[in-house]
This record gives C-alpha cells, structure tokens and sequence, in this order.
C-alpha cells in the first residue's frame, strides 16, 4: 500500500523536470519502496495560496533590489579551437552594403576609403554613446559625417559563426526591407556588413518604452490608451502584409520625440506566406503566448503579447518568466487587484487580448474598430495634427521674423552709410587762429632784423605752415577715402549675401 500525503496528491505543479517523468513510469514495488522509507530531508514544496501574493510591481522590486536592472555577466569562454578551422568564413574584410530588393538604392557613404584601416562605421559616423545593449548585440547613438543627422546603429556582438548564422542574421534586414514605411514603425536606412560583423542604421528614438516605464511607475491610463492605439497600427500594418512580430515587448517599443510609439526589432519576424515555422523561434517568455509552445505561430500571438504588454505598463507589473505567476495569466486569471485603478473598457479589451484560446482573441482590425479605440484614436490623431500644426507654425513665424529682420536692416543700411558718409566729411573752411594757438613764432625784438629779413622769414614759415596743414587734409580725404571704400565694399557684400 502506497502513503502519500494529501496535500502532495492536490498540488498543481506547472512543469515537470524528466526525472520526474521518468519517476511515474518506474514499477509499483520500486514506488512503493521509496515511498515506505521517506527521507527527513526531502523538500516541501511552497504553494500559492493566494494568487494575488505570485504578482509584485517593479517599483517594489526595484527599491529591495537596487542592482536587479543590472545585466549579469557574460559566463567565461571555454578554451576551445577557433571556429575558423572548422568553418571557412567568407572574406568581407571591407564594407559590402546589404539589401534585398532589386530597385534597391542602397550604398555606402562617400566618405568612406577603403584602404584606410578604420572601419566604415569610424570612419562615417561620430559615436555619441551606447544607448542599448541585447542579446544580438549593441546600439549606438551616433551623428553622420555625412548629412549631420543622428541615427542609431545596431551591430552585432559575435562574428558570423559560418554561412548559416549569416543567412540566419541578414533575415532581420530581408523582413524589414519587405516593411513600407510606416509612422509607427521604425525605419530602416541603411545595413551592411564588415569583418563579419552586421551593422543596421535605423532612425533614432527618445527612450524605449522599457526604460520609460522604468522611470516612471505610475503611467496615467490616457498615456498608456495612446501607446495602445499607436501600437494597434504597427500590428496592423505588419499583419496586412502577413508578417507576425513574434518578439512584442517594451525592450523593441520605442517613443519618439513627439510622444510617438514605434515598434522596432524585426529579427524575429515571421512571413505567414511561405508556411514555413522551422526556423521560427520564440522571444521572450515573460511576454510569449502559451499556443507558441505548441507549434501554433498565428497573427493572435501578437495581439496577446501586446495585451500582456499594456497590462505590464498600466499596472507596473513586474512579469514573471515562469511558474506559477506565469501559468495565471495564460489561463485568463488576472488578479483583481492589478485591474482596480484601471477602466472597465481597458481592462476588458486587455482580457480579450490575452485570452488563453487564441482563436478567441480579437484581431488587430477588430480592436481598431472598437468604440473605445476608437474615440482614443480620434483624439490621438487630432492631438498629433495639432502638435505638427503647432511646429509648423512656430517655423513659419520663425522665418518671417527673420525675414523682417534682414529686410528692415537692407532698407536702413543706405542710410546708415550715407550718415557715415557726411559725419567723415572733412571741413572745406580752415577756421581761423588766434595767436595764442598759432604755430607762427614772434619775436619781439624787430630791430636786430630788416624788413627783408622778416620777410623772408614769415614767407618761409608761412609756406611750412601750409605745406603742413595740405598734408593734414591729405591724410584727411586718403583716410576717408579709404573708410568709403571699405564701407562701399561691406555694403555690396551684403547686397549679393
């Protein structure tokens, strides 16, 4: 006969290990055995009584543990042959720019040489910072050499393992190449590869919602309807071009400047043409639909890593990556506490989106046609015209302010020169001496001289006098002279600027 206790009978265990497997399949007598003689330092395992007690909220999690953003590090490298001996790499020492459309205007900057030794990304672009880092590998802020613009550059972190990893790595570049542009999506601008490395330039983004929501723990519901909405659109133009994201979570939303969401990272999106989930992989599990275990890559695996996303944002949910807290919310069971600060409209639309039958989930096309989506997209949409409006108009006063300005300093300049003019214009009339500031030197004592001697002796005095006083009105009109000329020149130098 066989003891066990009751409460090990009623426990819901979320998964089992193999040995555990294995274990139900051993014979009677064997499990018998083991049970007749337990052992004192056998674990109890902890159970969730209340559910509500599985969830916390990062905010909490973030003041116990200061450190839990931080990144572990990377496990040492075992000490194993270069893979170059196994695997003969194609020789890409210099940059090859990447693209796979056939109108494809794709190349790389003139400014780049390639005979020098930097690379094409030192050699065209001034690193700013590193404003990510992922598993694929880190991104950079940087400011072209090129038209002056920032952009923000992902390269990978490892070399290319051989031809398969690089056809696995370029499919990033192929999926979103087959994206249209789209306001709610990230763009795409230029990829290339060099030393084995891969490099895509994007357009640069404020902040991604992860480090946002991370800052700020209490999101007002209007905030977050607005990333609903932006981000239904970026689902919905990925899907009417049967693409699944595969990969929907905070880390690949990014904010704009404007308060724009965009959805970015494509790498793991999946063409629903080609039927082809081989090469499929799922992304991360604390936002991953459970249907996705299963083999089961539809368009509604999306619509539930969106939901759970938004609830994640809404709530300051710290998710969990497993266990109990993780089986609760693919079964549909949220806790009551997490939706009491919430509307009744949003936190059905939520339920909707993650419920556990994913053909019971509503597509992207009937969220979008939702009264409540509705109204917030129209005032979304109304509040983004009035802020392009609003920059429009600011530019447009900018300029004929501007304008103005050099128009009313074109028409006063004239008249400013001309006052120059007149206030540099030597006087024609030498006023006339007294003898206290005379130059001429007297002498009182006339009677040592002749008249003839005096004479001579003013004549030659006057004659230095003027000599002087013409090259003092020279020096005079050269000086003015000179000062027209200058003034003539700045003057039609600012006609033709």
């Amino acid at each position: 006969m066989i003891c066990m206790n009751d409460n090990v009978i009623n426990a819901r265990f979320t998964a089992h290990s193999d040995s555990d497997l294995h274990a139900n399949t051993r014979p009677l007598h064997v499990m018998s055995s083991l049970n007749a003689c337990p052992s004192p330092l056998r674990p109890v395992p902890q159970f969730f009584n209340d559910c509500n007690n599985a969830f916390t909220t990062k905010k909490a999690r973030y003041n116990s543990t200061p450190t839990a953003k931080k990144v572990p590090p990377r496990p040492p490298s075992k000490t194993v042959p270069p893979i170059s001996r196994f695997f003969r790499r194609p020789n890409h020492s210099a940059a090859q720019a990447i693209s796979f459309k056939d109108n494809s205007d794709s190349s790389l900057s003139k400014h780049y040489d390639s005979t020098r030794e930097e690379s094409y990304f030192e050699q065209c672009f001034i690193v700013e910072k590193k404003i990510g880092s992922g598993s694929f590998g880190d991104v950079f802020k940087v400011k072209s050499r090129e038209d002056g613009k920032y952009y923000a550059i992902k390269k990978s972190r490892e070399r290319f393992k051989g031809k398969s990893d690089r056809e696995r790595k370029l499919e990033e570049v192929c999926k979103h190449e087959q994206l249209p542009k789209h306001p709610n999506c990230v763009r795409l601008f230029r990829a290339w590869e060099e030393k084995q490395h891969l490099y895509i330039q994007t357009e640069l983004c404020e902040t991604s919602l992860s480090d946002f929501a991370d800052v700020n723990h209490d999101i007002p519901e209007p905030i977050v309807c607005n990333y609903l909405v932006d981000l239904l659109k970026a689902v919905q133009h990925l899907h009417d071009h049967h693409l699944i994201h595969l990969d929907i979570k905070p880390d690949n939303i990014f904010l704009s400047r404007h308060g724009l969401c965009k959805l970015g990272d494509f790498g793991l999106v999946l063409d629903v043409n080609k039927n082809d989930t081989n090469e499929a992989t799922e992304g991360d599990p604390k936002y991953l639909a459970k249907e996705l275990m299963s083999g089961q890559f539809t368009k509604a695996a999306d619509i539930f890593s969106l939901g759970i996303t938004i609830l994640e944002i809404a709530c300051d949910l710290d998710l969990p990556s497993g266990g109990e807290g993780w089986h609760q919310l693919r079964d549909g069971h949220i806790p009551d506490n997490l939706l009491n600060g919430m509307s009744s409209e949003l936190s059905e639309i939520i339920k909707a989106m993650m419920s556990p039958d994913y053909r019971l989930r509503p597509s992207v096309n009937q969220l979008l046609s939702h009264p409540f989506i509705r109204r917030i997209e129209c005032s979304r949409r109304w509040k983004l015209k009035s802020k392009r409006s609003l920059k429009l108009a600011k530019a447009l006063l900018n300029w004929f302010l501007q304008f103005f300005i050099n128009t009313f300093l074109f028409i006063c300049y004239p008249f400013k020169y001309l006052y120059q003019t007149i206030a540099k214009r030597p006087e024609t009339e030498t006023p006339l001496k007294s003898p206290n500031n005379s130059n001429y030197l007297y002498d009182n004592d006339f009677d040592n001289y002749s008249d003839d001697d005096l004479f001579d002796a003013s004549s030659v005095s006057l004659l230095n006098n003027s000599d002087k006083s013409s090259q003092s009105e020279d020096k005079q009109s050269t000086a003015s002279s000179v000062d027209n000329s200058f003034d003539i020149q700045k003057y039609f130098s600012l006609l033709l600027s």
